[in-house]
């Protein structure tokens, strides 16, 4: 939603244009009845400062068109702005447009998954000191065998060198299992997918613990 904002008037004058170029819904528009009370215009140009154009741009073409994608950047900035801003501009726009209770509906869904999507990214950054562990974990493997291991778990790869995995036992499980679990909770896999991504991470670690051994 075009979250910049200056006044009521302004606030349809933006979403119309953005329904314009955006989404070539009409090229008409009807003047709406309703009109948000002075403290709610103020309130909903404070959240529109605070979300900026950009993100607003992002989050209102998720919510309101065919978007399926919201940065992590722009996950932040809504987080710190907060629920009810989020809220807010989606029910402000649903009154001024007057979508049907139908549509409105299905905004209100999109709004709401928007936010619970932004939740789980905001949560997804590793700790202090598991990031620091991490860090260790993948400089221990090192790039070329990381990227071959990485691309056995999570992609097609089907051979992990017998060098690569003497380095990933000495490594050990725990930094083996941490790299998989971190990464899949950075790339937010489905459900389906993070299970096989860990069938195949156990794969090779067996794999690995048959054809390798461990440095002395």
């Amino acid at each position: 939603m075009e979250y910049k904002a200056t006044s009521s008037v302004n606030l349809l004058v933006t979403i119309v244009i953005l329904f314009v170029t955006s989404f070539v819904l009409a090229s008409t528009v009807v003047e709406s009845a309703y009109i948000p009370s002075p403290s709610e215009d103020r309130q909903v140009q404070k959240c529109a400062s605070e979300i900026g154009e950009t993100c607003g741009n992002s989050i209102f073409h998720y919510v309101f068109g065919a978007g399926k994608h919201v940065s992590k950047e722009c996950c932040t900035i809504l987080l710190n702005a907060g629920e009810r801003c989020h809220d807010l501009l989606t029910t402000v726009t649903i009154r001024i447009e007057h979508f049907s209770e139908q549509r409105a509906k299905e905004i209100r869904r999109k709004n709401d998954k928007v936010w619970e999507f932004c939740k789980r990214r905001g949560q997804i950054s590793p700790s202090p000191s598991e990031d620091y562990q991490v860090q260790k974990c993948a400089s221990e493997i090192g790039e070329t065998c990381g990227n071959s291991i990485f691309h056995y778990v999570f992609g097609a790869g089907k051979h992990v060198s017998k060098e690569c995995c003497t380095i990933l036992l000495n490594a050990g499980e725990r930094c083996h299992d941490l790299l998989t679990t971190v990464t899949i909770r950075v790339e937010h896999f489905p459900e389906q997918q993070a299970k096989e991504i860990r069938r195949k991470n156990e794969k090779v670690w067996e794999f690995c613990k048959r054809r390798g051994q461990i440095s002395n």
